[in-house]
């Protein structure tokens, strides 16, 4: 009998898109706002988790895979650098007595400097920029 239902699910699955980042991400954020919702009781956030289950289920369920593959990737891109703007800031903290971070006046690239009292002339590993630093 399980095997039936796995087999009959397989079937319907196949050329289907499927869970992906982006997904996951729909996911979580639609279960973080029902229990925010269960707190508030507001219609607007019932409304936008719908919306959000929605473009999960759809993007889920997709045969065109390709234009749900690009669309996950444009995420990771963004999500990506979210994240790294995010590890920027909790190093900053971290790192505060030891560190000062400057960013390169030509490409923009942040450095890690040591905290060093007094001006010193820094070489931009990623443009060879050399440029003096007042820290």
């Amino acid at each position: 009998m399980f095997a039936r239902l796995r087999d009959s699910l397989a079937r319907f699955m196949m050329g289907r898109y499927g869970m992906d980042t982006l997904n996951r991400v729909l996911f979580a954020a639609s279960m973080v706002l029902y229990f925010i919702n269960l707190l508030a009781g507001s219609v607007t956030l019932v409304l936008l988790e719908m919306v959000m289950l929605w473009w999960m289920f759809f993007r889920f369920l997709s045969r065109n895979t390709n234009k749900r593959s690009a669309e996950n990737y444009k995420f990771m891109v963004f999500f990506g650098r979210v994240k790294k703007w995010i590890l920027l800031q909790k190093n900053k903290i971290k790192y505060r007595k030891t560190h000062v971070y400057r960013a390169c006046p030509s490409c923009k690239t942040v450095l890690r400097l040591p905290r060093k009292k007094g001006e010193h002339q820094v070489k931009c590993p990623g443009c060879s920029s050399v440029f003096r630093v007042k820290v």
